[in-house]
């Protein structure tokens, strides 16, 4: 089941990517970002022992997942609040 997750991270990465370079450029941030989190994960299930979602690692994968989500936050608004002014 987990490599299914794996395969969403990597197609969601990439259709993002793909939609959001030809049409809304914030998105490539969070493109980049499901496609890192793709690989971390599969990194998790390949290496034996490496436990890249538990400890210090799930720590250092949430610190990410706050910096694009703030960073894609405030580009969105920034955008829509200079088309509304």
């Amino acid at each position: 089941m987990d490599y299914i997750y794996i395969a969403g991270f990597f197609l969601v990465g990439a259709y993002i990517l793909y939609r959001g370079f030809r049409e809304f450029k914030i998105l490539i941030i969070p493109g980049i970002y499901f496609l890192f989190l793709g690989g971390w994960r599969l990194a998790d299930k390949l290496i034996a022992g490496a436990e890249l979602m538990q400890g210090v690692y799930a720590w250092i994968i949430r610190g990410i997942s706050l910096c694009v989500l703030a960073a894609t936050g405030i580009l969105y608004y920034m955008k829509y609040m200079r088309g509304k002014n």
